[in-house]
């Protein structure tokens, strides 16, 4: 993470979780009703293990420290100072 800090590189993180028990019981459900010619009821089914899915993203934006040098920031203090 301190590599893709000093390059100001953003990541992404996705994470997608479904209930697999839940998700296989309509998508079995939908072949079933396709294959029964029953197409609007077999996405309907689909729909219902579409919805089951949750979507979790975070963002990590960092951006590196801005440099001072040592010599200017005495430099700088001397010119004040005078």
């Amino acid at each position: 993470m301190q590599t893709l800090k000093l390059a100001a590189v953003d990541v992404s993180f996705n994470l997608e979780v479904a209930p697999l028990a839940h998700s296989v019981t309509w998508v079995n459900d939908a072949q079933h009703l396709a294959d029964a010619g029953q197409y609007f009821e077999a996405n309907q089914a689909l729909k219902h293990a579409q919805d089951g899915i949750r979507f979790d993203v975070q963002t990590v934006s960092t951006a590196p420290a801005p440099h001072t040098d040592d010599a200017s920031a005495a430099g700088n203090a001397a010119k004040t100072n005078s």
